[in-house]
């Protein structure tokens, strides 16, 4: 029987992990599980940095569709501008001012019920339909008469309105600059908004 424990004492030790193996194996499941870790650690921050940038991304794709929906239903041509607002003449700019098309037809008529409008008139009325926006102070309108005047409305005073037909009595800061005969030839305008 001696013999025999003797033998299975043996084999235990045989089969058994010794101190130096237990310890050689608990630092390498320690590094490995280091190494994990740090790549997991890893992994969720450069998750949420590509989060947020495809929201940076993602927003600044819906400006440039803003711009490019206003510079393509702008009145006229976009113009580079500065800070100031003048002009821009080098490739840079600072911004872009647009002029964003809010309506027309807007029938020009002199304010007394004359006949003429005087080049150096800043006052007349507009007529038009509903439906069509409300010409605001900041507005401009475009003048359709040979100088083709752009008139920036520094007061709306609301008039009587002739049947379905809206009226108001527009100031602009800037003289129409040529006469204007409205019961002779139609005169028209489009309302329009500068945004930069």
């Amino acid at each position: 029987m001696n013999s025999s424990l003797t033998a299975l004492r043996t084999k235990l030790r045989q089969q058994a992990f010794t101190i130096v193996e237990l310890t050689v194996a608990a630092a390498l499941t320690g590094a490995v599980g280091l190494t994990v870790i740090g790549v997991l650690r890893s992994s969720a921050v450069l998750s949420s940095q590509n989060a947020g940038i495809n929201i940076s991304a993602s927003r600044a794709r819906e400006v440039i569709d803003q711009i490019n929906d206003r510079a393509r239903y702008a009145l006229d041509q976009p113009v580079l501008i500065n800070t100031d607002g003048t002009a821009a003449t080098g490739s840079t700019a600072d911004g872009v001012l647009l002029k964003r098309y809010l309506g027309a037809p807007f029938v020009v008529k002199e304010v007394n019920g004359g006949t003429d409008i005087a080049a150096t008139a800043t006052q007349f009325v507009l007529e038009y339909r509903a439906g069509l926006p409300d010409p605001l102070v900041g507005d401009w309108i475009l003048l359709e008469s040979v100088a083709r005047p752009e008139l920036e409305i520094s007061a709306v005073a609301a008039m009587t309105p002739s049947g379905a037909i809206l009226r108001k009595l527009i100031t602009t800061t800037t003289a129409v600059g040529e006469p204007l005969r409205p019961l002779s030839y139609r005169v028209g305008g489009s309302l329009y908004h500068k945004e930069a």
